[in-house]
């Protein structure tokens, strides 16, 4: 229905699942309740918890189909791809150059 019940009595951010307005919540309580076994540090989430431990086991589970490179992060890899595509996103709103990065548009524009 998009009925957003949930209300953080923070910022005022609402939110159509209780459990999405608890996690939102550890933003301003700074809470980091999943820790690594390995250097300690905590987080906000489990899954930043498991992205996180791929530092330290090596674990690379995003493949490149064109060069083979393997990355921890899907984003990482989808921002590879790029090399490959050509793909150029990010547009100078200025001159219209374009960029595969956003730092590289970023840099360019300042």
């Amino acid at each position: 229905t998009g009925e957003q019940p949930y209300h953080c009595t923070v910022c005022g951010k609402t939110f159509s699942i209780s459990e999405t307005l608890k996690r939102h919540l550890r933003i301003h309580t700074g809470e980091r309740p999943f820790s690594c076994a390995t250097c300690g540090k905590g987080f906000r989430e489990s899954g930043s918890l498991r992205k996180h431990q791929r530092i330290h086991t090596g674990e690379a589970p995003y493949r490149c189909s064109e060069c083979g490179q393997s990355f921890r992060e899907s984003g990482k890899l989808k921002i590879h791809q790029r090399i490959h595509t050509g793909e150029t996103p990010y547009h100078c709103t200025v001159c219209g150059k374009s960029f595969s990065l956003s730092g590289t548009l970023k840099i360019h524009q300042r």
